[in-house]
């Protein structure tokens, strides 16, 4: 055995060119997976270690109507007697004296809030749950208000100053400087704090608003046990469905969601770039192990075994994927604080970076067993192999057997298991292999074609262009490798661009989204007509004033509804998605017609207004995403329960909503008549206003209705812009490690090409070609390459982008021309470059050495 190392290990040092290319190929295209896990895994880290101080407790319980000793009794048998602290949050509007306003997150707390971390405050320093202090400017001792920085330019308003919450005035006292509980910072509005005891006298919290009631534990369990009460109590009899139960932990998990998300699509464009990578290192491997044939040959005429020998190329391939391995480690710890850098704002918690040794071992993994995969169908062909080869005159060359066909579908299962795990989802996984392999397919079917013409009419041209276009339908393998990586490259560096300007266009045009500048709710049955004249006086346009009905869905075709444990880990983003739509309450309301944003995907329109006499049942009209949530279909009974009022209605139609329109609508509609009598909020919005109007709107409406809620659409939308150019940052950077393994994989194919050709370009030296147009001729080869494939990638692109735009956000589609041109021509130029360097080195031979 050492003696197989020996010789496997002088091999490679002699063909340094393959070995290096081969290990930088492979490193690079595993290092956007292994970075994506060691951001993963300092993100859950930092998150872990903070996830009690953004709880400010152990354990929770929450819901969106108050919750009573009956709730809080079921939890009690299961932790006992500990330490717990109350509190509700909402939103709503909020105004200076000077009649300034704006939405707030308000937060009314005890004063035993919070259990861990504290509220550091400008002018108090850190305030907890275990302040003593008795001063007027205490939050619990009077009517008084801390609240966030930004809080006070906004309004104009001073510490010290009156603050206007609801119906009531409270007293600035301080400023929040820094807030454990702040979370990601994705909420609508800054926060204020306020006692709990004064949130009843400001007028916002009635039977039907918008808030949420938590009360929250503190325990001594360790973690096991901890995960373990918060099943229990999922399971006591006393908690109904829509009750959440959470540890701290399931706080950092939600906190997480969204990076999460990011990250599994991050994290399937790097598998593209393993790939591409496979693809470079499959035909460098293909390439060094034809050399190899007649020393396969020999070894087995001297007597050596097939085991034998093909052990020799099993240990190069683990050595290679060694190199590979400690290669990914080191550039995935260097570019990991990169990866952070572009994701800063979207994390509000400090990322603590530090050397993992688990990424090594991953890196390892990867590297050894992705080289076994890539080299061992190429290495298999060699099996049998018979020393008879080498009394034959003609050139030695691999072909494809029963065993490597079986080992390439390995692969290819390997790569969709790889899909699966990092995209925690069987549909999305899947979704992504299948559509490389046809994008694939269509590259390879285009690389074909191409071939072809170049063969077929390749003599029309000029004698360079003419040799150029020769050598590339005499070399198919390169050129179908060459395209795959450059074409697949090129569509995912422009698939992301495409749809951000899809999403963009969508929520900053006005015009085709009728986007409306203020969005208003928790309006009550009385304050409707009030809103209206003092909307009518304003020359402001209300849209539709739709109610909206809390409900619980208790029954799907007389079966019982039953919620599923939160707590229970769930692999894939469908479970968990689900899991989160089964364990909440559903806002209900009805309309007469559809809004501009709707649409009937599957059933028919209501009959009309619900008439007892004639029907049985209403009629429901349900989200056609959210019906595939929960499992639901056309004619199903579902029964509601209102306040403990039972209402049944069957599913007659599905319909698609764009929910970029910003106008109110809803998962679940009733046909009107139903609901009528029900006790109800509405919703509505505000047409197009120019930003003075809007603000003197505001105000107004503040001033006559102080318990509105009202969320300003241009600020929401410019939030949302802002996340989703970060993200597409974040994609684009993986985008362009796809790319770069694609000019990798180029150039290791171009310079093979130059070694392989050096006899036929220096013998055209010889019979007197220039230098200069050997170099043209190979440069063009490379850049005519280049271009197809680039152009090839470019209207995948817009096919995918067009086809999610439809299909994912069922938005109108925007192409964006500027990245598509700057991609090809970049594609271009680096590919002359990098082919003028590949075949440097075989110029500058002297011809004379060929010829001995």
């Amino acid at each position: 055995m050492k003696q197989i190392i020996k010789w496997a290990l002088s091999d490679l040092l002699f063909h340094r060119r393959f070995t290096l290319l081969f290990i930088f190929n492979l490193a690079l295209g595993l290092t956007g997976l292994v970075t994506l896990d060691s951001f993963r895994h300092h993100l859950e880290n930092s998150l872990e270690l903070r996830s009690k101080l953004v709880l400010g407790a152990d354990l929770g319980m929450s819901s969106r109507h108050p919750l009573t000793e009956r709730h809080k009794a079921a939890a009690s048998v299961v932790l006992g007697d500990v330490p717990s602290s109350d509190m509700i949050e909402t939103y709503s509007m909020v105004a200076s004296t000077k009649g300034e306003s704006r939405l707030v997150q308000i937060k009314a707390i005890d004063a035993k809030y919070p259990f861990y971390g504290a509220i550091r405050l400008r002018n108090q320093g850190t305030q907890s749950h275990i302040s003593t202090q008795t001063h007027d400017y205490d939050l619990h001792a009077a009517k008084n208000v801390w609240v966030y920085p930004e809080v006070l330019p906004q309004l104009g308003l001073k510490i010290g100053e009156m603050l206007k919450i609801g119906s009531e005035l409270f007293k600035i006292t301080d400023v929040v400087e820094d807030d454990a509980a702040s979370g990601f910072s994705t909420s609508m509005a800054p926060r204020i704090y306020i006692d709990l005891g004064h949130i009843k006298s400001t007028g916002l919290i009635s039977a039907q608003s918008l808030a949420w009631y938590s009360t929250v534990y503190k325990t001594k369990l360790p973690p096991k046990e901890l995960e373990r009460a918060t099943a229990n109590i999922f399971e006591q009899k006393h908690i109904e469905e829509d009750i959440r139960i959470y540890s701290h932990r399931n706080v950092s998990q939600q906190m997480s969601r969204m990076l999460t998300y990011l990250s599994d699509y991050l994290a399937l464009v790097s598998i593209a770039a393993i790939f591409l990578a496979c693809i470079g290192a499959a035909f460098l491997f293909r390439t060094y192990l034809n050399s190899k044939i007649k020393e396969v040959a020999i070894f087995r005429s001297l007597g050596m075994s097939d085991r034998q020998a093909l052990s020799i190329y099993i240990v190069q391939i683990t050595l290679l994927g060694i190199g590979a391995s400690l290669l990914t480690f080191a550039a995935s710890q260097a570019l990991t604080p990169l990866l952070t850098f572009v994701l800063e704002d979207l994390v509000s918690v400090p990322i603590v970076l530090q050397l993992r040794v688990q990424g090594l071992a991953i890196a390892s993994l990867l590297g050894i067993v992705g080289s076994w995969l890539i080299c061992l169908p190429v290495l298999a062909q060699i099996r049998g192999l018979k020393p008879a080869l080498l009394f034959r005159s003609e050139s030695l060359h691999l072909h494809e057997n029963f065993y490597s066909y079986v080992l390439h579908f390995l692969g290819v299962a390997t790569l969709w298991a790889t899909a699966v795990w990092q995209s925690n989802s069987w549909l999305i996984g899947s979704s992504f292999i299948a559509g490389f392999l046809i994008t694939g397919a269509l590259l390879g079917s285009a690389a074909y074609l191409a071939i072809w013409l170049f063969d077929r009419y390749g003599d029309k041209f000029t004698l360079v262009l003419r040799i150029a276009l020769r050598n590339l339908a005499r070399q198919p393998k390169s050129t179908i490798s060459c395209f795959l990586a450059l074409g697949m490259g090129v569509m995912l560096l422009n698939i992301i661009p495409q749809v951000e300007a899809t999403l963009q266009a969508e929520l900053e045009h006005p015009e085709k989204s009728n986007l409306p500048s203020l969005f208003l709710f928790d309006i009550q049955e009385d304050q409707v007509e009030v809103l209206q004249k003092v909307a009518t006086a304003n020359q402001a346009s209300l849209g539709e004033i739709s109610p909206m009905i809390r409900s619980r869905l208790v029954a799907v075709n007389g079966k019982a509804f039953e919620k599923t444990n939160a707590n229970q880990k769930k692999f894939s983003r469908e479970d968990q998605q689900a899991s989160r739509f089964r364990n909440r309450g559903y806002n209900l309301s009805y309309r007469a017609k559809m809004s501009s944003a709707e649409k009937i995907t599957e059933g028919r329109a209501f009959s009309g207004r619900f008439n007892p006499a004639k029907q049985a049942v209403a009629e429901l009209s349900v989200e056609k995403r959210f019906a595939g949530r929960l499992g639901l279909k056309l004619g199903d009974l579902l029964t509601f329960e209102i306040q403990s009022i039972p209402i049944e209605a069957k599913v007659v139609n599905l319909r698609s909503v764009r929910w970029t329109s910003f106008q109110p609508n809803f998962f679940l509609q009733l046909q009107p008549g139903v609901l009528d009598d029900a006790p109800k909020t509405f919703v509505t919005t505000v047409g197009d206003m120019n930003s003075a109007a809007k603000i003197e709107l505001q105000n107004k409406i503040v001033k006559a209705l102080p318990n509105l809620s009202i969320i300003d659409v241009s600020r929401m939308v410019a939030r949302i812009s802002n996340i989703s150019s970060q993200m597409s940052v974040a994609l684009q950077f993986m985008a362009l490690l796809c790319i770069l393994v694609g000019f990798l994989v180029m150039y290791s194919i171009a310079s093979h090409q130059a070694v392989q050709r050096r006899r036929d370009i220096n013998l055209v030296k010889v019979l007197g070609a220039p230098a200069t147009m050997i170099r043209n001729f190979f440069v063009l080869e490379f850049s005519t390459l280049a271009l197809l494939a680039g152009l090839m990638g470019v209207l995948l692109s817009v096919g995918v982008s067009y086809a999610i735009s439809k299909l994912v956000f069922d938005a109108f589609w925007s192409w964006n021309p500027v990245v598509p041109i700057i991609s090809l021509l970049s594609l271009i130029l680096l590919a002359t470059g990098l082919s003028y360097l590949s075949v440097r080195k075989v110029l500058h031979t002297r011809a004379a050495f060929f010829l001995k």
